[in-house]
């Protein structure tokens, strides 16, 4: 069976059982591969916007006895099939939110998202956009905290505080939420001495560090 990192076992976790999936920007196609040999998912795709992924991800197929299509596509720009599921894993949040903002019709409805930056302007996309982050996961790689969530399109935009979308309103006790919530804490502590040097304002910063304390003093 193929090896996944982190990242990629706590996203093949979040995908449905059962369903197809199109895995965005897919690189080396580990994660596509994985779901189907592992029987999770009956058909996939690897799509990417580039050719030289898309070869890697050929190779990666052949040498597993996968059967993976393959796409060359800018996000969904190319896609012209329904899948029940789409993973885009590996980008900055603000790059995911225009990729699912662009999708129009082919966006599947579910989403296995992992952002490797700016997961709050991610989550504030979702949950103003009518998604709802059913599921969030924590996990470290190397020494790195990231998280990997599963959205699905209610088309009821959400309430949230300026908390969850740093820390997700899930917030488990395990070792990767930990890793995270200290990761979050330090970068707001970076910001409210930024804000204080500039004499400016930084309340919700403030109230987000004493959230990280207090959770953390638990």
């Amino acid at each position: 069976m193929i090896s996944l990192t982190e990242r990629l076992k706590a996203a093949a976790e979040l995908v449905p059982q059962g369903v197809s999936v199109i895995d965005i920007g897919t690189d080396h196609a580990r994660l596509p591969i994985y779901l189907l040999l592992s029987g999770k998912s009956p058909r996939v795709c690897a799509a990417d916007i580039n050719r030289g992924p898309l070869s890697r991800a050929e190779e990666n197929a052949r040498r597993y006895g996968a059967a993976v299509d393959t796409l060359l596509s800018d996000g969904f720009s190319g896609v012209t099939e329904r899948f029940g599921c789409a993973c885009i894993c590996g980008m900055g949040g603000e790059l995911i939110s225009s990729i699912i903002g662009a999708a129009g019709g082919m966006l599947p409805p579910v989403l296995v998202l992992q952002p490797m930056s700016a997961a709050e302007k991610l989550r504030k996309y979702l949950w103003d956009g009518g998604f709802s982050v059913t599921a969030e996961m924590f996990v470290c790689e190397g020494k790195r905290p990231y998280t990997v969530m599963r959205a699905e399109n209610t088309g009821v935009p959400e309430g949230y505080s300026y908390s969850d979308l740093y820390l997700g309103k899930s917030r488990p006790d395990c070792d990767g939420y930990r890793a995270y919530r200290a990761k979050v804490c330090a970068a707001a502590g970076k910001r409210l001495a930024g804000a204080a040097a500039e004499g400016r304002n930084c309340d919700c910063d403030k109230e987000l560090v004493e959230i990280c304390s207090g959770e953390s003093d638990r």
